[in-house]
């Protein structure tokens, strides 16, 4: 047994005798360890010890079908991985591996979202703080269920914000963040949920919400989230709800996977 190992097997005794002497607090204090480490680090030694071995199965694999199609790789495969050394198709063995596990959980997370997901939950409670979070998060934030903290913008994020308050303009910048418009009687299937947008000529965009409850919610600019119209009706149908001076109704749109962001919050937050 060499010096280190020999030291190694000594420390461990010693440390178990020391433990096992201690008091019932001391032990609770000090012996609630493992090799040493806290608990916590006994969780971290644990994972980076699955994840040593799933390496080392894949090494494993990869050396058995490359001892029967090619010479053996002189460099470790962990090494390999770290470093991604392609191969010769060009992409790393790892690569490979993640493309054939992260394909089908794709496929799998669209599937879980078209069977249970319902669209975002009417809660104000996450925007309504009568301070920076309700100031600086518009209606925009509020369809896309994204705070900026910045008063975000459509079309900003990509370079296509809208010289003018028309429905063309406004809808392209937000098509450019990722929006996609949808017909009144499609649905917005996966992961995604319906908003609507609407214009007052010359003047201002808003925008609505439908959340899993059916109806509809929107937040005027700084003010708060709400779930009713202009007459303090529930918003069954934004196309027919009072919307004051946004007469026109521009369309519906898919919010999946957007990007959005503003030019900072107003001067009065």
């Amino acid at each position: 047994m060499n010096i280190s190992v020999r030291c190694l097997t000594q420390w461990k005794h010693e440390r178990s005798v020391s433990c096992a002497a201690s008091n019932q607090r001391a032990r609770h204090a000090k012996c609630n360890t493992w090799h040493g480490q806290p608990t916590n680090g006994r969780a971290r030694h644990q994972i980076l010890e699955v994840f040593a071995t799933l390496i080392a199965a894949l090494s494993r694999a990869q050396r058995s079908i490359g001892d029967r199609t090619s010479p053996a790789v002189p460099t470790p495969f962990a090494f390999q991985v770290i470093r991604g050394k392609p191969e010769s198709s060009g992409e790393t063995f790892m690569t490979k591996i993640l493309k054939y596990i992260l394909i089908p959980w794709k496929w799998l997370q669209w599937l879980l979202c078209w069977l249970f997901y319902k669209g975002p939950t009417y809660d104000p409670s996450k925007w309504n703080d009568n301070g920076p979070i309700q100031c600086s998060n518009n209606c925009y934030n509020y369809a896309c269920d994204i705070r900026t903290d910045n008063f975000a913008q459509p079309g900003l994020a990509h370079g296509a914000v809208a010289n003018q308050m028309a429905c063309a303009d406004v809808s392209t910048g937000a098509i450019a963040d990722g929006l996609a418009p949808v017909a009144a009687t499609d649905a917005c299937t996966g992961c995604c949920h319906r908003v609507a947008l609407v214009i007052a000529p010359n003047y201002d965009f808003h925008w609505y919400r439908l959340d899993n409850s059916g109806f509809w919610s929107h937040k005027p600019g700084s003010t708060a989230a709400r779930n009713y119209d202009n007459s303090n009706q529930p918003i069954t149908d934004p196309r027919t709800a009072d919307r004051g001076p946004y007469t026109d109704f521009c369309g519906f749109y898919c919010v999946c996977s957007v990007q959005i962001k503003g030019y900072g919050p107003p001067p009065y937050c």
